[in-house]
């Protein structure tokens, strides 16, 4: 039986599933495996939970683990050397007289910035990665969840 890709697709990707060879060739074999595999109820995936995704996803594992790889980065940023209070002073810092910047001529304001961007660019570059990895992760658990509530994602 000749398939077109993306039934192809589909069913290499139920082969695997079920533990055969993902080939994409609708056997006999498979068929019958098929056939005898435990179906889930209607409306299961509908309302799966990040959890039990997340036993059937390898996309799911990665994107809790990098959130949480981003979460711990961003809490040792934190302890170390203060940098997440810094950051944060720096933000709340740039916020205060962002509005002034743009009226003032002089170069005081854009000085202090500057020289504390300077002194802090270390913290900054490290939460502003564990942000990311803590967003993309998120992301990719997400993605994932919502493909296998929709029948995207077979495992």
């Amino acid at each position: 039986m000749t398939l077109q890709r993306g039934p192809r697709r589909a069913v290499g990707a139920a082969q695997v599933e079920l533990g055969l060879i993902g080939d994409g060739i609708a056997t006999s074999d498979f068929v019958a495996k098929l056939e005898a595999a435990p179906s889930l109820a209607k409306g299961e995936r509908e309302v799966a939970k990040k959890a039990e995704v997340k036993e059937v996803s390898f996309a799911a594992r990665a994107g809790d683990n990098l959130q949480k790889a981003g979460a711990a980065g961003l809490a040792t940023v934190g302890a170390y050397q203060g940098y997440a209070a810094t950051v944060q002073s720096g933000v709340d810092q740039i916020k205060a007289t962002r509005d002034s910047i743009k009226g003032i001529v002089g170069d005081g304001v854009q000085a202090t910035l500057s020289a504390w961007v300077v002194d802090h660019w270390q913290g900054l570059l490290l939460a502003g990665g564990c942000a990311t990895a803590f967003i993309l992760g998120g992301s990719l658990l997400s993605s994932a969840v919502r493909a296998y509530r929709s029948g995207r994602l077979v495992a």
